[in-house]
């Protein structure tokens, strides 16, 4: 079925009626604030004479103050003849003929609208579609400006303070009379001169360095105490504020120079500094001193401007080679058999993901210090978020033969508001640092509720994560939160930034962390917060894995342009798409991606932010501004996750989405889904039936187990009701793990070796996380109940 683009395949191959029947496009249309009207030719002997109405979007309905169903079929002279009275129509029957668009802003004085709009009209197949702008007080505030040009050439002249227009080389082009009178020249005089002429030496080199930076766009305005040299040779003081005049296209083109005469002032502060020469001297020391912390300050500052500059680099090398490794490493998972080397691969990922872990460890300190790292609040299930850990620490607690434990007060609100992402990593460290330092018992996680305020609508609770492990001596409790600083000994694993940057993330979350330790008991971590906002209208639900079924992805043909200049990304993009029917082409640089571009007109470019010859952000610019292939939509691929703020600007403007290195491949075909036409159909290889066989036989009973088949059936039955639905629904890992360990124990008990066989596979494909032969084998245990009662049916007729 056709996700993407159905408006546009059913307009052009279609008939324009069809576009009624897209809900999704009129959504889109009503959003916007423009006007929006789509038309089809109504024609006479192949002549246009008219349009019909095919669409109106809200804004247009009311800018006009017709409905799309007043309009809807009717032509466009018929309701508003004033489109061919002020000469519209003409340009939109050129739109429809040659193709080219429309661009103008005209005055509409019909139907009793008098305004003024600006229009842009595109060909659609044999019609058109125009958006149009209501702009009249965009005209009226022009009108307003040329009032306001004569208001200041008023104010010019006769303010009471000097004003003048001077030349970018200095020279004086207008002067008022103020000004004339202060310096005492003749306004003739005056405009023959530079300002240079008559400033006084000493003030002369500030005054030109403050020009200096206004014509670099450092400034864009100063002011300053300035002495000049009256016509007669006295001194006159002033202040002097500059400010620089620019085009729209951002080019110098003149100064303005406000003069105040401050002369009687001067000489009387003169008077007063001589008295007090000894204060003075002592605000020389202390802005001396000032100097210094300033200078001080700003060392730190660029200190650490290059700790952040050297991280973000060293994130963009570190994940470049990631992105190949853990790419490379999702394809062979889907390719490879073989249980022992997926084994491998998934050493190889899990080592990957540490690796990126760490990394983000690094980065997320340094933003925590620079107070960089934001905060992005989102409603969730406190239930879903501590199930998602058990299950990502399940086989290191099966490794290591460790209880795992989750106790929520009961009553406790679901819906939780607040930064999920950060709390959730918050445990991660927490509950990843009991299991590390445990060798034998059980991690315990507690969730209570510690009251409600401001009637009922926030909430204080606290988290708690207890172990039995190895505890913390006394003399290191107060420094296991600092950074680089380790609980346990040197080979513990780890660099120990996980407590500290947990605490910096909690104090962000209006949060703290506590800790209790006994040395060779255990310890406790507690994660406190307060007024945490409750979300009532949150649906609950168990926590579920996501079992999608496998489904082949047609982009029917698509081109994609992948412009990356190491050599394995590429690779990993092309064998991600080779079987999703696209044209893939390879660019090593971004020069060789604007070539390419032009030659073939991809559909999308996946575009590296950083290459040789020309980077991709040169290259999508120049993209950008060819009229020919513009329109192509641009993804920046980058391994620099941390960009500075010219450089995130860049990417929103010239760049239609960003996708961070490594790119998983879910993600990498959700992103193209947006932009390219596709198709989805199930895999018609996918696998449906039933896993193991379940059918046995009386002979393979002894007399001693067949008399016990009626209560076993009781238990099993019991056990479906009692566990197998729920486990069933919530597919936790663990939780099906420990299901499967006590159907085995049950099985050995009355020597049934096709239980224990069902209940070996489904511990089997639990723990190697097959989502699919899990889900199948567990699904099967009502089939074995089923069989057991057919056995139990044979039994009594044959006895």
């Amino acid at each position: 079925m056709i996700k993407k683009n159905a408006f546009y395949n059913n307009f052009l191959g279609k008939d324009f009626m069809y576009i009624q029947a897209n809900d999704l496009l009129q959504e889109i249309l009503n959003s916007s604030i423009s006007g929006i009207m789509i038309f089809k030719s109504v024609r006479k002997n192949d002549k246009i004479i008219d349009f019909e109405w095919l669409l109106t979007n809200i804004s247009a309905e009311k800018i006009i103050g017709r409905t799309h169903q007043d309009l809807l079929g009717k032509n466009l002279l018929q309701e508003m003849p004033g489109n061919q009275k002020n000469g519209l129509f003409d340009k939109y029957v050129n739109v429809v003929e040659t193709g080219q668009t429309m661009n103008i802003e005209h005055f509409y004085e019909y139907e009793g609208l008098n305004r003024w709009f600006h229009n842009v009209a595109v060909k659609l197949n044999d019609g058109f579609i125009v958006t149009f702008m209501d702009i009249t007080d965009k005209k009226l505030s022009e009108e307003k400006l040329v009032e306001s040009e004569i208001r200041f050439r008023t104010a010019f002249e006769k303010s009471p303070i000097g004003f003048a227009l001077v030349s970018l080389e200095g020279k004086f082009m207008e002067v008022n009379e103020s000004l004339c009178r202060s310096v005492g020249y003749t306004p003739q005089e005056l405009t023959s001169l530079t300002f240079m002429d008559i400033t006084y030496p000493d003030d002369l080199d500030l005054d030109l360095e403050y020009v200096k930076q206004m014509l670099a766009g450092e400034i864009s305005y100063y002011q300053m105490e300035k002495r000049y040299i009256h016509k007669n040779g006295s001194i006159i003081w002033s202040i002097l504020s500059g400010s620089i005049i620019k085009n729209s296209e951002d080019e110098p083109l003149y100064f303005i120079a406000q003069i105040q005469d401050i002369t009687k002032r001067k000489n009387a502060e003169e008077k007063i500094q001589k008295i007090n020469k000894e204060l003075l001297q002592q605000k020389i020391e202390l802005n001396s001193q000032a100097a210094e912390l300033r200078q001080a300050k700003e060392q730190a500052e660029t200190a650490n401007i290059a700790k952040t500059q050297f991280l973000a680099n060293m994130s963009h090398e570190i994940r470049t080679p990631m992105n190949s490794i853990l790419g490379f490493a999702q394809i062979l998972q889907a390719k490879i058999q073989d249980k022992q080397l997926k084994g491998y691969l998934s050493n190889i990922t899990n080592s990957g993901e540490i690796l990126l872990e760490l990394l983000n460890d690094i980065l997320d300190l340094s933003k925590v210090e620079a107070g960089k790292l934001k905060m992005t609040t989102s409603t969730f299930d406190m239930i879903a978020v501590l199930e998602e850990i058990e299950d990502m620490f399940y086989n290191t607690l099966q490794e290591k033969e460790l209880l795992f434990s989750i106790s929520i007060e009961p009553n406790f609100p679901k819906g939780i508001v607040m930064d999920r992402s950060r709390f959730r990593q918050i445990l991660i460290n927490l509950v990843g640092n009991a299991i590390k330092f445990t060798e034998k018992g059980e991690i315990k996680v507690f969730v209570k509720r510690l009251g409600y305020q401001n009637e009922k609508n926030t909430i204080q609770f606290s988290v708690s994560v207890e172990d039995t492990g190895i505890g913390i001596p006394d003399y290191k409790l107060d420094s296991i939160f600092e950074s680089f600083e380790q609980i346990g000994d040197n080979n513990s694993g780890g660099v120990g930034l996980g407590l500290s940057i947990s605490r910096h993330l909690a104090k962000l979350m209006n949060g703290s962390i506590e800790v209790e330790s006994r040395l060779g008991k255990g310890s406790t971590f507690t994660l406190t917060f307060e007024k945490v906002e409750i979300d009532k209208n949150l649906v609950t639900k168990q926590f579920k894995k996501e079992m999608e079924s496998h489904k082949f992805i047609d982009f029917q043909g698509s081109k994609v342009l992948v412009a990356d200049d190491i050599k394995t990304n590429r690779e990993f993009i092309i064998e991600v798409l080779k079987d999703a029917n696209t044209v893939v082409f390879e660019a090593s640089d971004g020069q060789e991606a604007i070539e390419i571009a032009n030659r073939e007109i991809p559909d999308l470019i996946l575009m590296d932010l950083k290459m040789p010859v020309l980077d991709g952000v040169e290259a999508t610019k120049i993209i950008k501004n060819q009229e020919k292939i513009k329109h192509i939509p641009i993804i920046a691929v980058t391994a620099s996750i941390h960009l500075y703020r010219d450089e995130q600007e860049e990417i929103i403007n010239y760049f239609d989405k960003l996708l961070k290195k490594p790119v998983k491949i879910k993600v990498l075909l959700e992103t193209l889904k947006e932009y390219l036409i596709y198709d989805e159909k199930i895999n018609p290889y996918q696998e449906t039936e039933e896993s193991g066989d379940l059918d046995l036989s009386l002979d393979e009973l002894s007399l001693d187990i067949q008399e016990k088949i009626p209560k076993l059936l009781f238990t099993l039955e019991t056990i479906q009701n009692d566990e197998w639905e729920e486990i069933h629904d919530s597919l936790s890992f663990s939780r099906i793990g420990n299901f499967a360990k006590k159907i085995k124990q049950i099985g050995k008990e009355h020597n049934l070796k096709f239980i224990q066989k069902w209940a070996t596979s489904l511990l089997n494909y639990t723990s190697e996380f097959d989502i699919e032969e899990m889900s199948k084998t567990l699904n099967a245990f009502p089939t074995l109940i089923q069989n057991m009662k057919s056995l139990k049916k044979r039994s009594e007729e044959e006895n």
